[in-house]
């Protein structure tokens, strides 16, 4: 079966919101606080965010999101993989090196400098499915701070 990858726009908001089922499902989460139509369009026409989406027979099975990061040390900008999912019934069907091959082909095109992604010690699979589509391991320790937002959690 042949897969195609779509680069979304602010008018995609129902293969985005297909996408982000797709995610709560790959990421385990479960969201009922989803981002209003309003702000998703806002998102998805922000030209420092990316989302793609892997469409087979009119569906999405999966997709990426990144984010452009503008760099004071260099002229081009880097694009930051956030995440990446691909439904579990198309799992191993090259899905994931499709969508990774279009995001490097993207950045060479828009002339980005390098385009990296994190995964977490505890998540093996990501780890080796990285490490496949050739991306260079660098050990960093990522720390992160909790902030609260008036009126969220």
């Amino acid at each position: 079966m042949h897969t195609t990858i779509h680069p979304l726009t602010a008018a995609d908001v129902h293969a985005f919101s297909a996408l982000l089922d797709i995610f709560n499902v790959v990421f385990e989460q479960v969201r009922a606080d989803r981002p209003d139509t309003p702000h998703l369009q806002r998102l998805l026409a922000d030209p420092g965010f990316l989302a793609l989406t892997a469409i087979r027979d009119q569906c999405v099975i999966g997709g990426l999101t990144a984010y452009v990061l503008t760099s004071y040390t260099h002229r081009q900008s880097s694009l930051y993989l956030y995440d990446l999912g691909v439904a579990p019934e198309f799992h191993r069907q090259g899905v994931g090196r499709s969508l990774i091959r279009a995001l490097l082909q993207l950045a060479v095109e828009r002339g980005y400098r390098e385009v990296f992604v994190q995964a977490d010690a505890d998540d093996p699979e990501a780890i080796v499915f990285y490490r496949a589509t050739g991306a260079r391991e660098d050990p960093v320790h990522q720390f992160s701070y909790q902030t609260t937002v008036a009126g969220t959690s």
